[in-house]
């Protein structure tokens, strides 16, 4: 559980799940100090081993091309994102950081989100898709919509959104909910 923590937590911030002979090392002292080698079923770890390596190898891929980060005056760049399950802070706020991180890399200039999965209705009108993004130094403005189902919590299955920043500024005049 503790390797595929650290595999999860590495692909969000787009890195290789790959676990580094060290970090390995260190997990297995820990887990000897705290479990009695009788305690283990090898056909459990065998089984969970093999499912490791499929996944490893399935998802840890040779890039397939580049995406250039500079671009010629007069085009735009647009980032689509199927979010899903942003109702939860913890989760939310670690696809928003990596969502920034690619906003800034490719100087993204509107960026469309689908499955935010975020009931609207349950938060300010200042706590919008845009304030998300507080970070940046320039203007954005933002849209968002959601399904209008009743419910007390901030999940809500659906929805979507849109982050304009800098020439998509002026197709967004005011910062919005449209629900």
């Amino acid at each position: 559980m503790d390797i595929r923590k650290i595999m999860d937590r590495r692909s969000v911030q787009q890195k290789k799940g790959l676990l580094m002979d060290a970090e390995i090392q260190k997990l297995v002292t820990e887990w000897k100090d705290a479990r009695e080698e009788a305690e283990l079923n090898q056909a459990t770890i065998d089984r969970e081993v093999k499912t490791m390596e499929e996944k490893l190898n399935k998802y840890n891929v040779a890039t397939l091309g580049d995406i250039p980060t500079h671009w010629e005056d007069g085009s735009f760049r647009i980032l689509v994102c199927l979010m899903g399950g942003c109702a939860g802070k913890e989760v939310r706020d670690l696809k928003i950081a990596a969502t920034k991180r690619l906003i800034t890399k490719y100087e993204v200039n509107l960026s469309v989100f689908m499955e935010l999965n975020y009931n609207w209705a349950t938060v300010d009108s200042s706590a919008n898709l845009a304030s998300w993004f507080h970070h940046e130094e320039r203007e954005i403005r933002s849209a968002a919509a959601n399904n209008r189902h009743k419910t007390e919590t901030r999940y809500q299955p659906g929805g979507t959104g849109m982050v304009c920043r800098h020439e998509f500024l002026q197709y967004a005049r005011k910062p919005s909910n449209n629900f």
